[in-house]
């Protein structure tokens, strides 16, 4: 018997609501999405207090043969609730030409790879956004946001292991990377934030 396009949707979610990863494609989950490619069932969510909200969901995908629907909140997923779940994934990987979107929220992340020539757009800036990484960090993306100083004020990223950090693209927020060499403005930007690396 043939699944129906909205009950293969809902098992997806539940996969990937589950396992909270993702392989190390453009992201297209949470707070954060990668406007060049992507892989999964073509709904947009960012975390919130009670779950996670649904931001878009992407024409001609599984998500959109759905009931699913913008500013739809997913609370629970087979009776488990979603509060005060972290969204966690294995790796970010923006190629150039990419762009990252990045909402309020906080999220757990293997790898960052942000590539030259990439760029990251902060949605809400100034608005609460933490990612906590656990792996190496290779940062040359440049921001769009006009006024980085908004986007320094709340945005933190917080390197939990000793896995070295390179930040060669543009900067703004608070790095805590205590364990980890910090490697910083290999070019002419301007950063603005404060950070700590291993002394």
């Amino acid at each position: 018997m043939k699944k129906s396009n909205e009950a293969f949707f809902y098992e997806e979610l539940k996969k990937i609501m589950k396992k909270m990863a993702i392989c190390a494609i453009t992201l297209f989950v949470n707070c954060i999405y990668a406007s060049v490619s992507f892989g999964g069932i073509g709904v947009l969510i960012y975390q919130v207090r009670d779950g996670v909200k649904v931001a878009e969901v992407v024409p001609g995908t599984p998500a959109a043969e759905t009931k699913l629907q913008a500013n739809d909140v997913v609370i629970a997923i087979d009776g488990e609730s979603l509060k005060g779940k972290f969204l966690e994934y294995q790796m970010v990987k923006v190629e150039a030409g990419g762009t990252l979107k990045i909402g309020p929220g906080e999220m757990k992340i293997g790898v960052i790879q942000l590539e030259s020539g990439s760029s990251i757009e902060f949605t809400n800036p100034g608005q609460g956004t933490i990612i906590w990484t656990n792996g190496k960090t290779l940062w040359k993306t440049s921001i769009v946001n006009e006024n980085q100083e908004l986007v320094a004020r709340d945005f933190k990223l917080i390197q939990l292991s000793d896995k070295d950090m390179f930040i060669e693209g543009d900067w703004a927020g608070t790095i805590h990377a205590a364990k980890a060499d910090l490697i910083m403005g290999q070019t002419n930007k301007l950063m603005y934030g404060r950070f700590v690396g291993k002394m």
